[in-house]
């Protein structure tokens, strides 16, 4: 196991957080409302599925998804930095955002009827859709990135006592370990407690 990128105490346990290497991909291992096309790169496959611009705009591949009965359409932008790299999405696919994009992120009408459980697609369906999209890409960046964490509760002994991996973000990967962390803090007390409480049944008793 590598050493820990973050170590910290918390509820009287420790909390080692680690990058995950082993995280699968959220786009293959998760069940996501939308649908990620890119478009065609040399050195990234971006998205479920991938096309060339050379024959086709960005533009008619947006008109031929709507024409399909798709009501969602939003851009996203990957941008890399030497070894870092970043997805996100846009607000709103107009002609100059796609012509800046790598590809787009889509919902077709009817999965989001069934998804979000409503009979008509409303402006409060598609806001909520919209958040849920944002989140998809964030995880899908974070795959990228390699900003995948996992984490392990130990106590001042070093045994452990919990321990959970695919967290896409650090923010997500703190907020579960600190849960466990107490939620093993509990448990730890409840065991000495009761291990108190059968030491004690062994204690003779002496007659007045």
């Amino acid at each position: 196991m590598t050493a820990p990128l973050l170590t910290y105490p918390h509820a009287g346990m420790y909390v080692e957080i680690r990058y995950d290497y082993d995280a699968g991909d959220p786009r293959d291992d998760l069940d996501n409302l939308g649908s990620i096309v890119g478009w065609k790169q040399p050195d990234l496959k971006l998205g479920d599925r991938q096309v060339s611009i050379e024959c086709t705009s960005p533009a008619e591949i947006v008109e031929a998804l709507r024409k399909d009965g798709v009501r969602l359409i939003l851009p996203i932008f990957y941008t890399s930095h030497g070894p870092r790299c970043n997805l996100h999405m846009g607000d709103i696919a107009d002609e100059d955002s796609l012509t800046y994009c790598s590809g787009v992120v889509y919902v077709s009408g009817e999965k989001l009827k069934s998804e979000l459980g409503v009979k008509r697609v409303t402006a409060t369906a598609i806001k909520k859709a919209t958040r849920l999209l944002r989140a998809e890409v964030a995880e899908y960046s974070a795959f990228l990135t390699g900003d995948v964490f996992g984490f392990t509760i130990r106590d001042d002994a070093g045994t452990e006592w919990e321990s959970d991996w695919g967290f896409y973000g650090m923010k997500d990967c703190e907020h579960d370990a600190n849960d466990a962390a107490e939620c093993s803090a509990e448990q730890q007390q409840a065991e000495t407690e009761e291990a108190h409480e059968m030491a004690c049944r062994d204690i003779p008793t002496v007659a007045a």
